[in-house]
């Protein structure tokens, strides 16, 4: 009796593995085959013209930058690849992430998405109070000794994306006047109802809707009041913003801004919220600019955190001479249309600085010339593309919203990033999705990617199944 007691607990243990695995990866069935090509030829593309873009910057900059008697000697290693190696090995981690959350099941995110977001805060938070307490510059990028350094911030933007989506897909019925889906059902959720009851209930629903979605609607959860939800929403995104600056990452803390307002205005109909989070961009556009304009009479208030946000605000925005955006113009200009050549460019001779990362379209375009330029723009369009595409087959609404935020994430970089060099806007550091050099900014880059081909395989199972 024994023997046979522990081969049911084990049967138990095993078939609620399978269960687990099951609801939370989308595995390789048939139904499931069914990818967003498009979307990764995009991508790829995007990161081969980055690979090639890298060499001819970063060679030059080798060899130019390591004597002839240095360059002569065999015992002497001079790596003109090194960088090259170092974003095709990041690349390669990306990828990896981008295949593995490709199966991830969408609903887990609805599921982990706070326990995410409290992660997130706690850990930029640690950052922030371990640089005040230790009395060192707070960290851009927390390192893994032997390993690797990431930057928490962009977790943190992927992390807030869920957050956003997942409360705003709670606050839905509340705050629009909409009708339910058609192949969804909500069902009354009573604390005093048994368990079994419950889930009797939920499966007598879905056989009669043929497989349609079935959630538990618990009115507890959410809130009936549009200004408190917008309110609720907005101080969680000027948190985030807030630590990422005392983080030391300013770009970072704008993206955060400026994905939760557009999630936010895009989420709900509701015109309170629209006008609350309109007036709270104003504010924070104001508060920006004190900080910006006003910064030595902030310093010498004496409140330590507030001058240290105002004084990195000043450092990353002030430029002191106009020479790096006249260089990088000169650089665009002598591309003309067609671009002096691959590898020819004059201006990365040290003349344009952070070539790598903040100003690389500006070589692309001198190199590539405006056709170049144009293509690039054309394949980040055509990423939006494919990605709303898959957004306006979605029926959960969380699965919108998440797709509403990584499209934010990557057109706001590359418009920035495009102003930047074109001295539209001052420097502010951000880089240019797949084409610039990174760490764990593209790691996330080709994860968010993943998560737009997960939902797409998802939402066409369930279609399958439906026909």
């Amino acid at each position: 009796m024994e023997n046979i007691r522990k081969q049911q607990v084990s049967g138990g243990r095993l078939e609620r593995t399978v269960s687990f695995v099951e609801k939370s990866f989308l595995l390789p069935y048939r139904e499931y085959r069914q990818t967003e090509t498009g979307l990764m030829v995009v991508v790829f593309t995007l990161f081969i013209i980055g690979i090639a873009y890298l060499f001819s910057i970063s060679a030059y900059t080798v060899l130019i930058g390591t004597s002839n008697a240095t360059l002569l000697d065999p015992t002497k290693n001079v790596d003109i690849f090194g960088t090259v190696k170092s974003q095709l090995l990041n690349g390669l981690l990306g990828i990896v992430l981008m295949f593995f959350s490709s199966f991830v099941n969408p609903d887990i995110y609805r599921k982990l998405a706070y326990l995410i977001f409290a992660i997130m805060t706690v850990g930029l938070g640690a950052v922030c109070i371990g640089g005040q307490l230790t009395g060192q510059e707070f960290a851009r990028s927390v390192p893994i000794p032997g390993l690797f350094s990431f930057q928490p911030s962009e977790i943190a933007k992927l992390s807030l994306i869920f957050y956003l989506a997942v409360a705003a897909e709670q606050d839905y019925y509340r705050l629009n006047d909409l009708k339910v889906p058609k192949n969804r059902i909500s069902i009354p959720y009573k604390r005093n109802e048994e368990d079994d009851m419950i889930t009797s209930l939920r499966l007598r629903t879905k056989a009669l809707m043929k497989n349609s979605e079935v959630e538990i609607y618990n009115p507890a959860k959410g809130n009936n009041n549009a200004v408190v939800s917008a309110l609720r929403m907005l101080f969680v995104v000027c948190m985030f913003a807030g630590l990422v600056v005392l983080g030391n990452h300013v770009s970072g803390a704008i993206v955060i801004a400026v994905i939760g307002i557009v999630m936010i205005l895009l989420s709900y109909s509701n015109a309170k919220v629209k006008l609350i989070t309109l007036s709270a961009l104003i504010l924070l556009a104001g508060m920006f600019a004190i900080f910006y304009f006003k910064h030595e009479a902030i310093e010498n208030l004496g409140i330590p955190i507030i001058g240290n946000i105002a004084s990195k605000i000043y450092g990353r925005f002030h430029v002191s001479d106009n020479v790096q955006v006249v260089n990088a113009l000169t650089a665009i200009g002598r591309g003309g249309l067609t671009g002096v050549g691959f590898g020819q460019s004059m201006m990365k001779r040290f003349y344009v600085p952070v070539l790598e990362s903040d100003m690389i379209f500006s070589i692309i375009c001198e190199e590539g010339g405006l056709l170049m330029a144009a293509f690039i723009c054309f394949l980040y369009g055509a990423f939006a593309y494919y990605a709303i595409k898959v957004m306006n087959k979605c029926d959960r609404l969380r699965d919108r919203y998440i797709i509403i935020g990584i499209v934010t994430h990557f057109l706001f970089q590359v418009i920035v990033h495009i102003g930047v060099n074109l001295s539209i806007f001052p420097n502010t550091g951000m880089i240019l999705p797949f084409i610039s050099k990174g760490g764990s900014s593209l790691w996330i880059q080709f994860a968010e990617v993943g998560i737009i081909m997960g939902i797409a395989r998802k939402n066409y199972a369930e279609g399958r199944r439906r026909a």
